[in-house]
């Protein structure tokens, strides 16, 4: 059993606000889940390097092509429902099939000027770039996503830790989590 958290509203809700950002700084539309989930990644690494503190607390996920927003899929629809963005369904003469995520009005995400930066970096990482291209370089790059399973919770952060330190924060990790597993078994 491994342990995946389940966010709180109030991260939920913080989330919801870094990806509203995306779009509103990427003209108040984004093309392709994957590449939004890459700008998010982004950054948060970005926030986490240049600044104390973390831009949200939500949760990351080992998904197949990269780190990904745990449970991503459910907090975009639950944006739909709660009015913020319009999901268009796959175009079916796009070759790649990616869905398109839109504003549904025109307000402006107020974001610290450390956010924008974090935004503005995490945009001008994926910008140009295909679904492929940029989570071939978010997995190329990131050791918690290479030595975790698809669904697993994986903590971004360890990526910037030496080798030795990711190394121990690891065992320390797999050691918490048996403890988990024998407790909530």
């Amino acid at each position: 059993m491994e342990y995946a958290p389940h966010p709180t509203h109030a991260e939920r809700e913080s989330a919801k606000r870094i990806l509203c950002a995306l779009l509103q700084h990427n003209g108040g539309a984004f093309k392709g889940q994957t590449l939004l989930y890459k700008a998010f990644y982004w950054a948060h690494l970005c926030y986490w390097k240049e600044f104390p503190g973390v831009l949200t607390t939500y949760p990351f996920a080992r998904m197949p092509y990269g780190p990904g927003i745990h449970g991503g899929e459910d907090l975009l629809f639950e944006m739909q429902r709660d009015n913020l963005i319009r999901i268009e369904d796959r175009n079916p003469t796009d070759p790649y099939g990616a869905r398109s995520f839109r504003l549904t009005m025109d307000f402006s995400v107020n974001l610290t000027p450390k956010e924008r930066r974090a935004v503005e970096y995490g945009l001008k990482k994926v910008r140009g770039r295909r679904a492929f291209q940029a989570s071939r370089e978010a997995h190329g790059w990131s050791r918690s996503w290479k030595r975790s399973r698809d669904g697993q919770v994986i903590n971004i952060y360890e990526d910037f830790l030496t080798e030795r330190q990711f190394q121990e924060n690891w065992a320390a990790n797999r050691a918490a989590a048996k403890i988990a597993d024998r407790v909530f078994s």
